[in-house]
């Protein structure tokens, strides 16, 4: 279970779908081999049969094989998986487009454990792309107030604040202090949050600072890409990492550079 956590932690997806997998089959020779004198009991049976079956979901998800992965998280909640396993049930539903399914999921999630960041970032995307936006920006709210450190509620809001097509939505300024905590919390070397500096930049008429910053974040991003391809992993392993920012990263930053350049701000119309 270790080898496989460092392994997913790594994006060494394929390696750590085979130790999830090695981990699953473990689980049930003890669980029905009492001959060699050791048998898991029902509770640590349960545990480490979730832990497997979650690991290999999320191998399988960053290998972006998400039909396949949806069937090993479903089976981590009958093991017990809880909120954890469907909060990954419904982060695959959310990236399948299954929007309606992932909803569903993710209130449920929030029935059993309302403190939970990660299902209310969830639910953000999900009106953000029922074009609920108010409600969008309230689940984002709620996730940062339960964590104000977190990121990825924070880079959401942020991007939800700067981009958004409903100017009553639509805060510039508490969109761009958001966006530079951001970048002072990664050091400057996150181009999601350079790139939602530069919606915020642009937002707030700062057209020639919007492009600059944008201009490297998208550097960036192409550096990342040539890391993952010479290392032999999918390109694609790029956009199910950053799956949460909710747009592919190169192609759309030159669109936003060109809007940038004519002095338009960018608005996300999904």
């Amino acid at each position: 279970a270790a080898l496989a956590a460092v392994l997913l932690n790594e994006w060494r997806m394929d390696e750590a779908e085979a130790a999830s997998r090695r981990l699953l089959g473990t689980v049930k020779q003890l669980e029905q081999d009492s001959a060699g004198g050791y048998r898991l009991s029902a509770a640590m049976a349960r545990y480490h049969r979730q832990t497997a079956l979650n690991g290999l979901g999320r191998a399988l998800f960053g290998q972006g094989k998400l039909e396949e992965c949806i069937a090993y998280f479903r089976e981590a909640r009958k093991a017990g998986g809880g909120a954890r396993s469907s909060l990954y049930l419904g982060q695959a539903l959310y990236r399948l487009g299954r929007n309606e399914e992932a909803l569903k999921v993710c209130e449920a999630i929030l029935d059993e454990a309302p403190r939970m960041v990660e299902a209310h970032v969830l639910k953000g995307l999900l009106m953000d792309h029922r074009q609920e936006y108010a409600d969008a920006a309230v689940s984002y709210r709620k996730a940062l107030s339960f964590r104000p450190e977190d990121l990825t509620a924070k880079c959401q809001l942020a991007w939800l604040l700067a981009t958004c097509p409903d100017e009553a939505v639509r805060d510039g300024r508490e969109a761009l202090g958001l966006a530079q905590e951001m970048c002072k919390d990664t050091g400057g070397f996150s181009w999601r949050a350079l790139d939602v500096l530069g919606a915020a930049r642009a937002e707030t008429g700062d057209f020639v600072e919007a492009r600059r910053v944008t201009e490297k974040a998208m550097k960036m991003a192409r550096e990342r890409i040539d890391r993952l391809s010479e290392s032999g992993r999918a390109v694609e392993w790029v956009e199910a990492e950053a799956y949460a920012a909710g747009r592919v990263s190169v192609t759309e930053m030159e669109r936003r550079i060109e809007l940038y350049q004519e002095g338009k701000a960018y608005r996300d119309e999904r």
